[in-house]
């Protein structure tokens, strides 16, 4: 068999490409057969062909029509999706689309963000029930368009796409799950929704699932009634909530969960609203290395706030300005004398003690404290001089306390076989 062909798309009717905009020009002669197949201008070949020739001079074989979207990513056992194909590649101007007016359903809506996001692209998602697990897809930012005015700022490449409810009432526009896959766009925003089901597309018994994306904000969000385990997983991905964010009434186990080496971030907004609402365990869970901030946060947990498993949380409230005091005293403290502070700002206390055995008891210093300003101690410290040092050995030590507000802490006199342990000095920083 010879052949000489050559293929080329044209697009020339200003759709998107497919298959009719293929050409074949050249000539394919199956010798063996004596037949020809020819088409030396393009216009007799309306169509791309799967073909197979045996090289050894057999048939010709046509094994049906290969689309545009088969030709570009190959047909699965599975078949393959329109969605591909569809789907804009970069956007040409602002748009905003109304769920019920442009579009039958939200994800109609959502299949409608090009992959590349060049202007400012706006969901609007009127009251109402969707029976929809949503999954928001790839986007990716490709200029320095973005929605920003709701602040009265110019933050360029942000914002970008926003998918916006009932920002007031989040329970009046109500969906099954949403699911967001690699987005890298900068601060995309899903905002006014209440989520009331669990992401069918994994394991993870959640409503909200992020993988692998930059920098997604939720706002103003509904968990109420859930009957997923976790309000919001940040798997592998960058993620903000913030702004009135409502996990119900013990309707959640857990109201976020980090993994993988997740960011999350969690405070009031520019609105200065808190997130609320408690659930049956902790408010957050940390795993797999991830890294947590959170600040501003009213939710409560019935097991406490962070279950720090394998990661890093820092509660920015708690610990903001802490190399920078604002003042520092010396409160004379005396041995058993339950001490606060600060009632609204957190503290530093650095303690020198003494510590005096007699050689067959140990010394014993302990400092308490309780977190939450009463005189249960939440976790104890202790200063000790070994009976191994000897009638009359010390041990002079120094302890630093940070201290959340409120907090109240004491120096007590724990075992003092000598009479001869003592409190050196106290120095109290106010942060």
């Amino acid at each position: 068999m010879s052949n000489n062909w050559t293929i080329r798309a044209v697009n020339d009717d200003g759709e998107p490409t497919d298959d009719s905009d293929i050409r074949l020009v050249g000539t394919a002669t199956n010798s063996e057969a004596g037949g020809a197949f020819e088409d030396t201008d393009g216009d007799d070949v309306a169509e791309l062909q799967r073909s197979a020739a045996d090289m050894q001079g057999g048939d010709l074989r046509n094994a049906g029509r290969v689309g545009m979207e088969e030709a570009l990513y190959a047909r699965n056992n599975t078949g393959h999706s329109n969605r591909l194909s569809s789907r804009p590649l970069v956007s040409t101007q602002d748009r905003t689309i109304t769920v019920g007016t442009d579009t039958d359903t939200i994800q109609e809506a959502l299949n409608e963000i090009p992959l590349l996001l060049r202007h400012e692209f706006v969901i609007d998602i009127p009251d109402g029930t969707y029976d929809e697990d949503l999954l928001v897809p790839t986007v990716m930012h490709a200029d320095t368009a973005g929605r920003s005015q709701q602040y009265d700022s110019d933050e360029g490449v942000s914002q970008n796409p926003w998918i916006q409810g009932n920002t007031s009432t989040p329970s009046n526009v109500t969906v099954n799950s949403i699911s967001v896959a690699s987005s890298q766009a900068a601060g995309p925003v899903i905002e006014g929704l209440q989520v009331t089901g669990i992401v069918p597309y994994d394991d993870e018994d959640a409503g909200v699932v992020v993988y692998g994306s930059q920098n997604f904000s939720f706002r103003h969000m509904s968990f109420a009634g859930c009957s997923a385990s976790i309000g919001i997983l940040a798997y592998s991905s960058a993620v903000t909530v913030r702004e009135a964010v409502d996990f119900g009434t013990d309707d959640l186990t857990y109201g976020l969960k980090t993994k993988h080496n997740a960011r999350l971030h969690v405070d009031t907004g520019p609105s200065n609203d808190p997130v609320t609402g408690s659930v049956t365990d902790y408010v957050i869970w940390i795993r797999g290395g991830s890294f947590v901030t959170h600040e501003g946060m009213t939710a409560t947990g019935g097991s406490g706030t962070v279950w720090n498993e394998e990661g890093y949380v820092r509660e920015t409230d708690t610990y903001k300005d802490m190399q920078s005091p604002q003042s520092s005293s010396d409160p004379g403290l005396a041995f058993g004398t339950w001490r606060q502070v600060s009632p609204d700002r957190p503290a530093k206390v650095t303690a020198q003690v003494t510590v005096e055995t007699d050689g067959s008891s140990n010394g014993i210093i302990q400092i308490n404290v309780d977190e939450s300003g009463g005189t249960t101690p939440d976790y104890d410290l202790f200063v000790v001089a070994d009976a191994g040092l000897g009638s009359g050995g010390q041990n002079s030590d120094s302890v630093t306390l940070h201290l959340p507000a409120g907090a109240q802490y004491q120096i007590q006199n724990g075992t003092d076989p000598n009479a001869a342990n003592a409190i050196s000095h106290v120095r109290e920083f106010v942060l």
